[in-house]
């Protein structure tokens, strides 16, 4: 599904308070848990891709995708995604904070309260558009 450039600036911004409160409230993750993360799901997409004979074009597209992306090495890839998986971390950890900290009554609807809670740090955020 396609997006609008005002979706995706909207998901930038949600994305980047949640990890900004998260750093906020001392939420971490760790990089080498991120990395082996980041290998073992590459090493597993691979090692099925290879399973199978009608996939081994695939593996191809991977690789070229990889190099028109910039990256010079699978170890600089599996590097930014480790950097991805580290930030996805903290989001899920800060839901998980955040939702426990709700009454009853919220946690009956715990995804529509946090995204109130969310909408509430787009709000009080100080954002900048530059052209």
């Amino acid at each position: 599904q396609y997006k609008t450039k005002e979706e995706i600036i909207q998901k930038i911004i949600r994305n980047t308070v949640q990890e900004q409160e998260a750093e906020r409230r001392g939420i971490e993750s760790s990089y080498e848990n991120a990395l082996e993360y980041a290998k073992e799901s590459y090493n597993l997409l691979i090692e099925d891709m290879n399973n199978r004979e009608e996939d081994k074009k695939m593996y191809e597209d991977i690789n070229k995708y990889i190099e028109e992306m910039g990256y010079s090495s699978i170890d600089e890839y599996l590097d930014e995604e480790a950097k991805v998986f580290m930030k996805l971390e903290m989001i899920t950890k800060l839901k998980s904070q955040v939702t426990e900290s709700f009454s009853e009554k919220q946690k009956q609807n715990a995804e529509e309260e946090y995204e109130k809670f969310v909408d509430s740090l787009v709000k009080s955020a100080k954002i900048e558009y530059l052209e």
